[in-house]
């Protein structure tokens, strides 16, 4: 795992780790963190993803939330988690509430779980083939055209990481291990971008009735990709989820 490391004041406010989704990387988060430089912020690539796709993969959810715990090397941390991330980081933060000093999750997937709001049953079954799956994922995530608009070196890296997203989406449909949201005891704050599909909105309202201590964040005009398109407002949910830990 390669971490990004933001250019952090010398008396930072808080440290805070970022924990970047399916079929990302840790340099989608460039342009957050160029706001975030009064923290101290890492953001590192997943096993099988950017710079760690040559890593042994990971075999479920569980691994990816043993090399968080790693990376925050007993140290108490805000943990930010984007889609999967977030999975990860709740359950991270679920096993190790004294590392997690507060936590952040933009839209992330419910790990067993299924909503009346979902709009594609866990049932259905998922592409065996890798350029198949990386494109399932892209026109259901970013939009229909969205893979066939990339060039075809972009597009082979995309598939090269096919395995590890495979894993993702395995994990978040695995009913043996429903994700249970009372678990988790931090400080919490939920976001969602206003023009995302309902489904994500419906969860984190859904999130935010169940997690015990949460507020929600709405980013207004952006949608799943919020790091991507509008770094400022993913920042704004960053410094809120870590001004909970500067209170607690």
């Amino acid at each position: 795992m390669e971490p990004i490391l933001c250019d952090a004041s010398s008396a930072p406010l808080a440290r805070v780790v970022i924990v970047h989704g399916a079929l990302d990387r840790a340099m989608a988060f460039r342009r957050v963190l160029q706001r975030l430089h009064e923290y101290d912020v890492t953001v590192y690539d997943r096993r099988g993803y950017g710079a760690a796709v040559g890593l042994t993969p990971a075999t479920s959810i569980d691994d990816h939330v043993a090399d968080l715990i790693a990376v925050l090397d007993e140290r108490p941390t805000v943990v930010i988690g984007h889609s999967m991330g977030g999975s990860i980081a709740m359950l991270a933060a679920a096993s190790r509430p004294d590392l997690v000093q507060a936590l952040g999750v933009f839209e992330p997937p419910l790990p067993g779980v299924t909503l009346p709001t979902d709009d594609a049953p866990t049932s259905a079954s998922i592409p065996e083939d890798d350029e198949h799956l990386v494109r399932w994922m892209y026109r259901r995530v970013v939009g229909k055209s969205a893979f066939a608009g990339m060039n075809a070196r972009a597009q082979r890296t995309l598939v090269g990481e096919a395995p590890a997203l495979r894993t993702d989406v395995e994990s978040v449909r695995d009913e043996a291990k429903p994700f249970d949201p009372t678990a988790v005891s931090v400080p919490t704050v939920i976001g969602y971008g206003a023009d995302s599909a309902p489904r994500h909105k419906a969860r984190a309202e859904w999130l935010a009735e169940e997690i015990p201590n949460s507020t929600l964040f709405e980013a207004p005009g952006a949608q799943h990709g919020c790091h991507r398109s509008h770094p400022e407002l993913f920042a704004k949910f960053v410094i809120q989820a870590a001004s909970l830990a500067a209170t607690d």
